[in-house]
């Protein structure tokens, strides 16, 4: 019997080493081979065989035993010591770093490209202002099979000696948010499997302190992050910030207003058919209601009241067409992009006023706000054929054809029977000039109308065609002409956003 316990206990033991430090199934492996060998001499071996066995045991348990307790007392020695400074970051490297971060921050639409070496220098930093157990990390960014699917590999020095750390990360981003996953981790020579990693997660923290700092750092600033890009030795993050100014280059719009001026209108202004709507502001009661989502547009920007924005406009018209009151909702966030829009609140909004109330009609407009501020950028603005220009619009664009399924999808189970209208997005920039920038944009927005459409079709939602009827008409249409210039329409531009929508009714 105590040659069978003690075979158990040693098989456990050993195979507790064997799994923490080689492989997990390997120390399985061991355990059960030393434990079947332990029984089945147990069962066939004379006495005097035994007790050899179970002196070999003993020492085999104390030995195994020993190892264990003391990497254990090594890893709580390491994990646990916080006192001591940390390393210091190199000057030059973290200068480079928060030259790149401020100017992220400081951009309404940012490509922020850190390399290895920066992204290192970000967490030594902020390990210096931390009370946590590690005197240095680095990260070695790796290519992966694509793109967005490198991995971003640290090594890490604690402050109670020359033990060490290592592990690998990996990077997504879903919905907006970046997602950070420990894909393996060792201490010393210990590697950490799942439910381990667990254990200690709070150190492991501490471990990605640096990428989190610049997910932080991009939330703090209500930044969306629209795309993640590892390998080549960098991070690279692009996005736009929620509610701050659309365009980067307000000189920009100074030049096409001045060039458009000088041209003069190469159209007949639109007519206004609709006029204004009834309700002067964002909520009407009814039994049945209208609800409208989206950015400044169905926020009213530019009207000059709520009564002539498109959103009421509409709200009036079909008021008119079902001989029938709607009651209004217009949850419209100036700003907003579809990012924002799914994790900022605007939608589950909706959601709950769709689980408590009977909606007839649902109008979204969503997508200037997450490429007009990359359109504009300094990179874009003067070629919008240039790489980096297609760096940001490319994964702008993939980021929107990846949220648009997440909103109306949600929005269609919520209200089966309801009538749906994805409203297009138009080129505030074209004005009839004839430059190279406005068929550039117009070329680019019709991309993200493209897959708008093609969202829209897979939730059975209308599509609405905001954008053909302002082609060469801004600067009847918006305020791109006023002073300053605004990409926002006017009230004869709210108008005819008004018209799309009914159109697309009919």
């Amino acid at each position: 019997m105590a040659t069978s316990l003690l075979g158990a206990l040693a098989g456990l033991a050993v195979g507790a080493v064997v799994f923490f430090t080689v492989e997990e199934r390997a120390g399985i492996g061991v355990f059960c081979g030393i434990a079947a060998f332990a029984f089945l001499v147990t069962a066939l071996a004379p006495s005097a065989v035994l007790w050899t066995l179970l002196a070999a045991e003993v020492v085999v348990l104390s030995w195994t035993g020993w190892q264990i307790y003391d990497e254990a007392r090594a890893v709580q020695r390491a994990l646990s010591t916080t006192a001591g400074p940390a390393a210091a970051a190199d000057p030059e490297t973290l200068s480079a770093a928060r030259e790149r971060l401020e100017a992220a921050v400081g951009e309404s639409a940012f490509r922020l490209d850190l390399h290895e070496d920066e992204v290192t220098a970000v967490l030594q930093e902020a390990l210096g202002e931390a009370e946590q157990p590690l005197r240095r990390i680095a990260v070695d960014i790796i290519d992966g099979p694509t793109p967005t699917e490198g991995t971003i590999a640290f090594t890490a020095q604690f402050k109670s000696g020359d033990y060490d750390a290592a592990g690998s990360l990996g990077v997504s981003l879903a919905g907006g948010v970046v997602q950070i996953e420990v894909r393996s981790m060792e201490l010393g020579a210990v590697r950490l499997p799942g439910f381990a990693r667990s254990a200690v997660a709070d150190y492991v923290d501490q471990l990605l302190e640096s990428i989190e700092q610049v997910n932080d750092l991009l939330a703090a600033a209500e930044v969306d992050v629209q795309a993640i890009t590892i390998g080549d030795d960098r991070l690279v993050v692009t996005g736009v910030q929620r509610g701050g100014p659309v365009v980067t280059a307000a000189s920009l719009l100074t030049d096409l207003a001045a060039a458009a001026a000088a041209v003069g209108p190469s159209v007949e202004p639109p007519a206004e058919v609709f006029g204004p709507g009834t309700v002067d502001g964002t909520f009407a009661e009814g039994a049945v209601y209208y609800l409208a989502l989206g950015d400044s547009l169905a926020a009213n920007v530019g009207a000059p009241s709520a009564r002539d924005g498109y959103v009421s406009r509409v709200h009036r018209r079909l008021e008119e067409r079902d001989g029938r009151g709607y009651g209004l909702l217009n949850l419209g966030v100036p700003g907003e992009t579809s990012g924002s829009l799914l994790g900022g609140g605007q939608l589950d909004e909706a959601l709950a006023f769709l689980s408590t109330n009977r909606v007839a009609y649902i109008t979204l407009d969503i997508g200037a706000n997450d490429l007009l501020g990359h359109l504009t950028s300094p990179e874009c603005s003067a070629d919008l054929a240039a790489a980096s220009c297609r760096r940001r619009l490319d994964g702008a664009l993939a980021a929107y054809e990846e949220h648009l399924p997440l909103i109306l999808g949600p929005l269609r189970r919520a209200a089966p029977q309801a009538t749906i209208v994805f409203l297009q997005t138009y080129n505030p920039f074209s004005l009839g000039t004839g430059i190279a920038f406005e068929a550039g944009t117009g070329s680019t927005l019709r991309r993200l109308n493209a897959a708008a459409a093609a969202a829209a079709a897979e939730a059975g939602a209308l599509v609405a065609d905001g954008f053909t009827p302002m082609e060469n008409a801004a600067a009847f249409t918006t305020l791109m002409l006023a002073s300053p210039p605004d990409i926002h329409p006017n009230a004869l531009g709210h108008d005819v956003l008004a018209q799309a929508v009914l159109a697309a009714l009919e």
